[in-house]
């Protein structure tokens, strides 16, 4: 996907699984772009890794409601292919944070995200929803702002502290 040189890129490190929250950091940065028009979220390997599959219904989801917003492919972006995780640390490295958002199940208080594991090995502020053990951590240590599910104006926040706020941030 095209995104201009010197963009300010949130990451969302994987697959558009079923139980996570991708619409709510398509709301937020839709929200944002007003005030930060050189905010990009990119879906990094938006595709399943085992067979591409794209069809799943919340990854759908998230392109229709990209597109009804009007920041599909300007400032939301679906990398479709699978990235090898060979180079994936070096596609981290380019953006500015990562985001992980879900909604409250058994499931995700349990679940132990890699994609937060590679975002903290790329040295990346984090912003994610809270209830899990990795949140705790991004709060407890500062790596970032935990924020509650689906709440738009609160992700919106969080993800303009960490493009805004260097000295938080470093």
């Amino acid at each position: 996907p095209e995104i201009p040189i010197g963009a300010t890129v949130l990451a969302w490190g994987g697959t558009l699984w079923d139980w996570l929250d991708p619409l709510t950091p398509i709301q937020a940065v839709a929200v944002l772009v007003a005030r930060l028009p050189n905010l990009h979220l990119a879906f990094l390997g938006a595709g399943r890794p085992t067979d591409g599959e794209t069809g799943k219904a919340v990854a759908l989801q998230a392109r229709a409601l990209a597109s009804k917003l009007g920041v599909k492919d300007r400032h939301v972006h679906f990398f479709e292919d699978w990235i090898p995780y060979e180079r994936f640390g070096r596609y981290l490295r380019e953006c500015d944070a990562g985001v992980t958002t879900h909604t409250h199940t058994l499931e995700s208080r349990f679940a132990f995200r890699t994609r937060v594991l590679d975002y903290l090995a790329a040295e990346l502020p984090i912003i994610c929803t809270a209830g899990d053990v990795l949140a705790e951590l991004v709060e407890r240590e500062r790596l970032g702002v935990v924020v509650p599910e689906r709440d738009v104006s609160a992700l919106a926040s969080a993800m303009e502290r960490v493009v805004l706020d260097k000295e938080f941030t470093d």
